[in-house]
């Protein structure tokens, strides 16, 4: 699951709380992805070194405010530095640039300014969250399509904010990675060694 957020930002529980809850849902690797900052991200690195937890993985990510409009996760194996809201383009080539993935979050949600639109048409984007458990099975579809087109692998997140939006999403990717490490399981998605998706319980194989 590489979106979901903690009270570094929007989200009602922390770093280790979510964490905690993805381990009994079965969840070895995610993405903490709080709005425009690592921190929450970083927050969770140091609660799995605090309890000696080396089975779990956490990509050290952030949930990026585009301008003038959409989100876009970038999923990085280490911290890279502090990043803030900048025009789609910068995001992408901030993310390549420090060895990073830039991942349009719900790029057709319909949400205010969350969406990107037409704008995932105008980068070669590495990946794309085609499938939110926030978003309608009309939306993630017109993600799906889009993701399609650009020739992007493709993401399933849960975008929880709290532990019990995570445990009710049953949305996430399954991957194969050839060991559980940051940088395998970005070069996974890379690579779209992806196995398939799963939407609120329903699998999709790509």
């Amino acid at each position: 699951d590489f979106h979901m957020h903690t009270r570094s930002s929007d989200g009602r529980n922390t770093a280790g709380e979510m964490i905690r809850k993805a381990m009994e849902l079965g969840i070895r690797c995610l993405a903490i992805t709080d709005h425009d900052k690592f921190d929450g991200a970083l927050e969770g690195r140091r609660w799995l070194d605090e309890h000696g937890i080396k089975d779990v993985v956490v990509l050290i990510g952030a949930e990026v405010t585009g301008r003038p409009v959409g989100h876009v996760l970038v999923l990085c194996p280490d911290f890279k530095g502090a990043i803030t809201p900048m025009p789609l383009d910068q995001i992408k080539r901030w993310a390549d640039a420090n060895g990073c993935i830039a991942a349009p979050a719900h790029p057709f949600s319909p949400y205010g300014a969350y969406g990107m639109m037409g704008g995932i048409y105008q980068e070669k984007w590495v990946a794309v969250e085609v499938f939110n458990a926030r978003d309608t099975l009309e939306v993630n579809s017109k993600n799906y399509e889009a993701a399609r087109q650009i020739g992007a692998a493709m993401l399933a997140d849960s975008d929880a904010h709290s532990v019990e939006e995570l445990a009710n999403a049953n949305t996430y990717t399954v991957l194969d990675v050839d060991e559980l490490t940051p940088i395998s399981v970005l070069n996974a998605i890379r690579n779209r060694q992806i196995r398939r998706l799963v939407w609120h319980g329903t699998e999709f194989i790509l």
